[in-house]
């Protein structure tokens, strides 16, 4: 496991470290173009064993993104992404024609390191989302992107909301999702939500 210096000078420090321990463990590389460039055959089990114990020692600091929504530091209008991945940058790119903020809720550390040994996990499928979140550092680093834990684990409303509806209809996975994301929108200061984040 590789140390991390974390950005306390940053408000939104949360996220970029985030995004950090995904770059170096990951070894995803920027090229010239700005485009990240990333291996699958390159990365072992230690690999993201590490890249799990890093996040994992970040993730006391993750309220602290909450906070900058709640308090819409530095924003006006809010948009958050929910539901599993089609094309994450363009979904990252609409959220930005509706605001000026784009929440993005975490599923990389409790979904899927948490949950999956790490030969289990389809690193070409890792690499589609994790290449998109470091070509957008430098959106975080400004407070444009802001990383957040799922809403399932930290608010009492989005279980209850849940659970009333799985009650009246069916849930699926994008369902359960957007229900996610609305239980936050008032809490949270959202504005919108568009569909777009996430990997299964």
């Amino acid at each position: 496991m590789i140390s991390i210096e974390h950005n306390k000078m940053n408000y939104n420090h949360f996220t970029i470290d985030y995004i950090k321990s995904i770059k170096r463990n990951l070894k995803i590389e920027i090229d010239d173009s700005g485009n990240a460039i990333f291996f699958p055959d390159s990365i072992t089990n230690n690999d993201l064993i590490n890249l799990k114990d890093d996040l994992k020692s970040i993730w006391d600091s993750s309220a602290s993104a909450i906070n900058i929504l709640k308090d819409k530091h530095e924003s006006i209008i809010q948009s958050g992404l929910f539901g599993l991945v089609n094309d994450l940058d363009k979904a990252i790119k609409i959220g930005f024609l509706t605001g000026d903020r784009v929440v993005l809720i975490d599923c990389l550390f409790e979904r899927i390191l948490l949950r999956r040994e790490p030969n289990k996990i389809d690193r070409t499928k890792l690499g589609v989302v994790t290449n998109v979140l470091v070509q957008a550092l430098p959106l975080a680093e400004s407070g444009r992107i802001v990383i957040i834990p799922s809403p399932f684990n930290w608010n009492h409303n989005s279980k209850k909301i849940i659970e009333e509806v799985s009650n009246i209809t069916p849930m699926t996975p994008d369902l359960m999702s957007l229900l996610n994301m609305l239980s936050i929108t008032k809490l949270c200061k959202l504005c919108n939500a568009s569909e777009g984040n996430g990997i299964s």
